[in-house]
């Protein structure tokens, strides 16, 4: 069963006002479809409910075109948002937990408060730096930066096939004018799925794969995966996380 999602209550009034002519609908179900991950999740609330539900939504909507609206950060309102690099709410969340935060000698609680507040510092650096680039790239000045050329990128040929034959014409040797690599073991894993190789051969191609286990990562405890019991005598180095 799906939980309320306030995102799909609002498709689900929509669908039923589009379609209103059509009859007198008592009931909407919604439905979250991801076929790639094989789930499906749907709810089914009563027309009265969510006629309900659209009454706060008008407040809302009224509340936030207000010249004064209340501006509330947070980490899922602002992944979008296209005003988060130029946001004062934000960039004094921001600049709070710089103040207040010293990584070095910090309280463990201020630490796991400035933790939750990570993904969304980085996301207001990533619009502060692409906001700073468009205005440049619009002949705008913003003091103390400037565009300069990047990094080139790598050499290629304009033409293989010609680079190809002209480097036979000065006879340069073969070994040493083609790179040659086995496949990886993700394209011998889609060659057995395709066939090309045989389910009696693939054991043993298979004997000859290895895979490094994950690093540790730090991830909030609402994670599905289990929490790492690390050995106390033998010590993770920062370097090792990821």
């Amino acid at each position: 069963m799906l939980e309320s999602n306030p995102q799909l209550n609002i498709y689900g009034l929509a669908a039923a006002r589009e379609f209103s002519v059509m009859g007198d609908f008592k009931t909407i179900r919604t439905v979250i479809h991801q076929p790639r991950i094989g789930h499906v999740s749907e709810r089914v609330q009563s027309i009265d409910v969510l006629n309900e539900f659209a009454g706060d939504v008008a407040l809302a909507a009224v509340s936030a075109g207000l010249p004064d609206a209340p501006l509330v950060p947070s980490t899922k309102g602002c992944r979008w948002c296209k005003a988060k690099a130029t946001c004062p709410a934000l960039a004094a969340e921001v600049t709070e937990v710089f103040d207040a935060v010293d990584p070095d000698d910090v309280p463990t609680d201020d630490l796991a408060a400035a933790m939750n507040m990570v993904e969304r510092i980085e996301g207001w650096c990533k619009a502060v730096r692409a906001e700073t680039e468009r205005r440049l790239l619009d002949g705008r000045e913003v003091f103390g930066w400037k565009l300069v050329q990047g990094k080139r990128g790598n050499r290629a040929w304009t033409d293989k096939t010609a680079a190809e034959a002209i480097l036979k014409g000065m006879r340069v040797p073969h070994d040493r004018m083609y790179d040659y690599s086995v496949i990886s073991p993700t394209a011998a894993d889609k060659l057995a799925k395709e066939g090309v190789i045989g389910p009696r051969q693939w054991p043993k191609v298979q004997e000859l794969i290895t895979q490094a286990e994950g690093k540790p990562s730090v991830a909030p405890v609402s994670d599905k995966r289990p929490a790492l019991v690390l050995d106390e005598f033998t010590p993770v180095s920062p370097t090792d996380l990821t």
